[in-house]
């Protein structure tokens, strides 16, 4: 019996109108261009905090010189171009109402973290994890005990619906709970895979 469902954040709930990427192309002008190189900055801006991507660009490249206000000007010019899905908030009142736990586990770096608030989604939530503040990031099994633990439930007990195959279907599994992969480009819908999040009633 499902008694709560977790949401990732972006592609799932909220959307940006066209991002330009500013912390990736930060990363290629401070040199890293190889797939390891990318993926270990990459983990370092989803699981450490910062105050600035200054700062990030230390933790990444210590001693580094580049200037970063353009990448900061980007990050805040995409925090006003996100949006909630048009579903959004209706399913998540819905859920509500019918008596489930609603929580969020989210990879997302400093930078972006306050759009969630900004949104006033943590509001509507029971529970939320945030990578850049525990340390950890999806699909390590720690993030969803962790919310497990949070929400005082058992994990077979609780539904993760998210746009990433990897973190949102197979890392929740594994970690034995129930998992919905949101895919937006499909076509139809059914109790694994669904276009739009109303069809996670489908799977309650």
């Amino acid at each position: 019996m499902i008694e709560a469902v977790v949401f990732d954040l972006y592609g799932t709930l909220i959307y940006i109108h066209g991002s330009s990427k500013p912390t990736q192309r930060m990363f290629e002008e401070l040199g890293l261009w190889t797939e390891e190189e990318l993926a270990a900055a990459k983990d370092i801006a989803l699981t450490q905090s910062f105050d600035n991507l200054a700062q990030l660009a230390e933790k990444v490249r210590p001693g580094c010189c580049i200037e970063t206000e353009t990448y900061e000007l980007a990050v805040r010019e995409e925090a006003g171009k996100t949006s909630l899905f048009p579903e959004s908030l209706d399913v998540l009142e819905c859920l509500k109402e019918k008596g489930l736990r609603i929580g969020l586990i989210s990879n997302i770096s400093s930078s972006y973290r306050r759009t969630f608030f900004d949104l006033g989604l943590a509001e509507r939530v029971d529970e939320y994890i945030l990578s850049c503040d525990v340390g950890v990031k999806k699909p390590d099994p720690k993030i969803y005990q962790s919310m497990s633990s949070k929400l005082k439930l058992p994990e077979r007990s609780i539904l993760m619906v998210g746009d990433s195959y990897r973190c949102d279907f197979v890392g929740p599994k594994k970690a034995g709970m129930q998992a919905v992969w949101l895919n937006r480009s499909h076509s139809t819908d059914s109790k694994k895979i669904i276009s739009s999040l109303e069809g996670i009633y489908r799977s309650l």
